[in-house]
């Protein structure tokens, strides 16, 4: 539970900063074969950098299921596309896994972890950016995690 107060608190004392967003996030892990659903926020530092808050929960699959914080930094990179905007992703990742074994006991583990990745946002309106990610999670359970999701300016 400690992870998530430190992002909550992370995530508050940023909303001064630049362009703050808000939104939620659809994805598949491919390790764990499961979809997710979850929250993401940016904060931009400057023209080029963000920090990224997120939190996701995998759907029970095989009797897993999996509780996911990520801290991310975004790298902006140029585009000559008129809108679109490509960024680097790096961050740190925490994964609770539950199992559901009903024969024995129920177990979970957790592992922290590294991200590495790539992302974009496509504007749809002034306050609304339509988001697509593709990030590895680096640690004892390595996934790739593909994303799409919407973000509202704050």
């Amino acid at each position: 539970m400690k992870p998530l107060f430190y992002l909550i608190l992370l995530s508050l004392s940023l909303v001064g900063f630049g362009q703050s967003r808000i939104g939620t996030k659809f994805a598949y892990g491919s390790e764990l074969e499961s979809f997710a659903i979850g929250g993401k926020a940016t904060f931009g530092l400057d023209n080029r950098f963000s920090i990224s808050p997120e939190i996701m929960y995998f759907f029970e699959n095989d009797n897993v299921s999996a509780f996911t914080l990520n801290g991310d930094l975004h790298y902006a990179l140029n585009s000559n596309w008129s809108g679109f905007k490509p960024y680097l992703i790096g961050g740190v990742n925490y994964t609770d896994l539950d199992v559901n074994n009903n024969r024995f006991d129920d177990r979970s583990d957790s592992e922290w972890g590294l991200n590495l990745g790539i992302g974009a946002a496509y504007p749809l309106s002034s306050s609304v950016r339509f988001i697509s990610e593709a990030k590895y999670v680096l640690s004892d359970f390595d996934q790739l995690v593909v994303s799409v999701g919407f973000l509202v300016n704050m």
